[in-house]
């Protein structure tokens, strides 16, 4: 029998040999590069705001190669983000069955956004482009198969996939191109009239979250003294969260895990204020030019807040706790700093 692996080694030696198979599977594919800058691939593969990120790049490139063919790489909710996106030629989804479909189109340059997936950059070399360009530190250990690495800055992310691209500095407004239907499908979940006030209290991490007693004592403030409707977002998971907050709020409604993304986006459009945690409703909000108020403290509004958007407000608070422990975090201790009455306040 063999003797127990340390602690930890044993997802270190898994990691190790996933990363082995890939090269293996990188060197003994095919050879050949695909030369020239008129057919483009670019690499998006994880979660709602890191996919709204690119968007201003993506248009970028549009700007910058106006005839070229232009495909995305990209995880579900990437698809539904750019679903409709001028910009873009053709939008893939990630699997390693579409290879064979992905090496006929002869990308001769890739782009690595973000890649949540292991597999998404070796699939992107497998293509054959002869330039891939991305930074290096978060491609999970294939650092190596980029062609055109570019060292980690200390800048926002919409800026650090404009710097990829070469569009340093380009607009950076963030955007979601929706149909008439999808907007006329939110509607029903709206009223008629008054002031409509959106909450999303749900995020992917709970260290992230602001208390729901708080989005109570705050909702039934806005319900009182401004008269507002209140519209609780979120998605299917989050759905008893909402339920919860929105039961404790006079005429308030829940509508989370009823609505398809696109159409979420298009109930956010029509709000008339959107508070919300750091979390991937916050950037459909800023995308659909919604002001929006976000709270932050375990995260940076600098790398991953409203960036370059005026109707875009962060409310901050320090780090309690040093060093943070993040996704291990169950009682975001740093997010009772912000209260009600403070948000109440700065709301226009």
């Amino acid at each position: 029998m063999l003797p127990p692996l340390p602690k930890g080694r044993g997802i270190r030696i898994d990691i190790l040999m996933k990363n082995t198979l890939l090269n293996l599977a990188i060197k003994l594919g095919p050879k050949k590069k695909n030369k020239g800058t008129d057919r483009i691939l670019v690499v998006s593969t994880t979660g709602l705001g890191d996919s709204l990120w690119g968007s201003p790049a993506i248009r970028a490139l549009r700007q910058k190669y106006p005839n070229a063919y232009i495909a995305l790489l990209t995880s579900p909710i990437g698809k539904a983000v750019f679903q409709n996106n001028p910009h873009l030629n053709e939008i893939f989804l990630l699997s390693p069955a579409r290879l064979k479909t992905l090496r006929k189109k002869r990308f001769e340059t890739a782009y690595i956004f973000h890649t949540s997936q292991r597999i998404a950059l070796p699939l992107a070399a497998l293509t054959g482009p002869s330039k891939i360009v991305g930074t290096l530190g978060i491609n999970k250990g294939m650092d190596h198969l980029l062609t055109h690495p570019q060292n980690p800055d200390y800048i926002h992310e919409i800026e650090r996939r404009l710097k990829l691209v070469g569009a340093e500095g380009a607009p950076a407004e963030m955007e979601l191109f929706l149909t008439e239907r999808e907007k006329s499908a939110a509607l029903k979940y709206l009223p008629d009239e008054g002031l409509v006030i959106g909450m999303h209290p749900g995020a992917k991490d709970k260290f992230k979250q602001w208390s729901p007693k708080h989005f109570v004592t705050l909702g039934r403030r806005l319900a009182k003294e401004k008269e507002a409707k209140i519209v609780v977002t979120g998605d299917k998971g989050e759905a008893p969260l909402a339920k919860q907050i929105a039961a404790n709020i006079p005429g308030a409604v829940s509508v989370a895990g009823k609505l398809p993304l696109r159409v979420s986006a298009a109930l956010i459009e029509k709000c008339d204020l959107f508070i919300t945690n750091d979390t991937g409703p916050m950037h459909i909000a800023l995308a659909m030019k919604t002001p929006t108020y976000a709270l932050f403290s375990p995260t940076d509004p600098k790398r991953c807040g409203p960036y370059k958007a005026p109707h875009g407000q962060v409310i901050e608070k320090p780090l309690t706790c040093t060093p943070c422990i993040r996704k291990r975090c169950q009682e975001p201790f740093c997010m009772e700093q912000i209260s009600p009455d403070e948000v109440y306040e700065r709301l226009h």
